[in-house]
């Protein structure tokens, strides 16, 4: 499905989670539910509404390289302003099977530009399929081959 769509879908979850604390807050006793209320909205505010609208903002959304059946990564770009490094997140998600719709991530591979050529890090599945395998091509003047990197699954 839509990367858009799981943020939307996200988003109404939490959303329905601050509705249900307001319902809470019209109980009795008010002088008890109000404040509890509260309490309990004011440091989800930015967390739970605002932070996952974040990725419909984004210029690009990243796209969706199938693994096998059930798995599949997407490769996220990261910048350290400050430091100047610039890299890539291998993130790699789970399909389950009673809702493909969804999706659950699982393992994040950093690839930072000074290791490697980041922006061609991928993600293998190994046979034994507990474990993946992130692997970033090295620069045309560093030596031949590839930085490999052995993920096992949570």
């Amino acid at each position: 499905m839509s990367g858009w769509l799981n943020v939307l879908i996200g988003w109404l979850a939490a959303a329905s989670y601050e509705l249900l604390v307001l319902l809470f807050s019209r109980l009795s006793p008010r002088w008890l539910t109000i404040p509890s209320a509260a309490i309990l909205l004011v440091p989800l505010f930015s967390s739970s509404i605002l932070l996952p609208l974040v990725p419909l903002f984004q210029p690009g959304f990243p796209q969706k390289v199938p693994i096998n059946n059930r798995f599949f990564y997407e490769v996220r770009e990261w910048a350290n302003t400050g430091g100047g490094d610039t890299g890539v997140d291998v993130v790699i998600f789970y399909h389950p099977p009673f809702a493909p719709f969804l999706r659950h991530r699982l393992q994040t591979i950093p690839f930072n530009t000074q290791e490697c050529n980041a922006n061609a890090a991928f993600a293998v599945a190994l046979p034994d399929s507990k474990n993946f395998l992130g692997r970033c091509p090295y620069w045309p003047s560093q030596s031949a081959g590839t930085l490999d990197k052995l993920i096992p699954l949570r």
